[in-house]
């Protein structure tokens, strides 16, 4: 049989149809509450005999295990008759499975202090102190862990005694609050760190042109020029009058040649300043005449102006004075020219 006493300690015992003749008392060792009546009223429904006169309600049946406490059996006020033994056994531990079916393990029953702490009323007693021995509720384990004051707290320390760490105490958990609060602003200092740093990385050198490419001419600067990207790792480009092709890995020169003939300008210069000459003694013109090597200058940047430059592939073809030259790729010399009759250099 079993029952549960109002404190809510639990017992389980035998019973046997001599305690329906002879009654027995039942006493409980966690609050001294005396429940004998109860516990006769219970025997006598066992048995279906009638109640007595001072026969209660039974609470209801415990599933829980219960502590191995022995009944004290004294005699009843009447009949007098000597009292019957109640051998009280400790209830075995019930569970209830995933499906909701109670399942039974042999397993010692759990003993639990019942008492309630004297400074925390509505607490019961978890544990003692580990210097003294007092009894303490988890109230009081907030404070200084396993030891009821500062005063067992320093003679543990004198006396050696090894105190484990108690992870409820206010210390400890405040310990670990302001550890998390110091992690979380350690990272967003780095975090912050980490954002300039990629700030300052590209304002000052990320979003910066870098040269990668750049040719020295030895000659004077051109007054036009055009170049184009072409093939693997490849430029080719028209500067002045000076076609040439380089290795942009390498830096170096594959080849060049120049696009304009110095001495045919040359000599169309000479004449055209023969012409201009002549009609100044004529008085048909009454513009200054210029000298030969600024007319040839003159007459030289223009043809370079003249120059245009279209690569597809490894075709290198430059238009200029309404045709089309096709320069081999690999050396550089002309190997095909196209009259068209139109001038559409320069993208006309």
């Amino acid at each position: 049989m079993k029952i549960q006493c109002d404190c809510g300690a639990k017992y389980a015992f035998d019973v046997s149809p001599e305690m329906v003749r002879q009654p027995v008392k039942f006493v409980c060792s966690g609050c001294g509450l005396d429940s004998s009546d109860r516990v006769n009223a219970l025997i006598r429904h066992q048995f279906d005999q009638p109640a007595g006169p001072q026969a209660s309600a039974l609470p209801a049946v415990a599933v829980a295990p219960a502590p191995q406490i022995a009944p004290r059996p004294s005699l009843a006020p009447e009949p007098p008759a000597p009292p019957v033994p109640v051998t009280v056994r400790s209830a075995p531990r019930v569970r209830l499975s995933q499906g909701g079916q109670a399942a039974s393990a042999a397993e010692p029953p759990d003993v639990k202090d019942t008492r309630f702490c004297s400074k925390h009323p509505q607490q019961r007693v978890t544990s003692k102190c580990r210097v003294c021995e007092k009894p303490m509720c988890p109230k009081c384990m907030e404070l200084f862990g396993y030891v009821c004051s500062p005063h067992c707290q320093e003679k543990a320390g004198l006396q050696g005694i090894e105190i484990p760490v108690y992870a409820g105490q206010k210390s400890v958990v405040e310990r670990q609050h302001w550890g998390k609060i110091g992690l979380v602003v350690k990272l967003a200092a780095l975090l912050g760190v980490a954002l300039v740093g990629v700030w300052i990385w590209f304002a000052w050198f990320g979003s910066q042109p870098h040269t990668v490419f750049a040719v020295r001419f030895e000659n004077e600067p051109a007054m036009s020029g055009v170049s184009a990207l072409c093939g693997p790792g490849q430029i080719v480009f028209i500067h002045g009058d000076k076609l040439a092709r380089y290795d942009l890995k390498t830096k170096k020169e594959v080849w060049s040649r120049p696009l304009v003939e110095k001495k045919k300008i040359a000599d169309e210069a000479a004449r055209d300043l023969k012409e201009m000459q002549t009609a100044a003694q004529r008085g048909e013109s009454l513009f200054k005449i210029p000298q030969l090597e600024e007319l040839i200058r003159d007459m030289t940047r223009s043809a370079e102006r003249a120059l245009d430059l279209h690569v597809r592939g490894q075709n290198i073809w430059v238009a200029a004075d309404g045709r089309l030259v096709r320069y081999d790729w690999n050396s550089g010399e002309p190997r095909q020219e196209v009259a068209v009759g139109v001038d559409f250099s320069r993208g006309r």
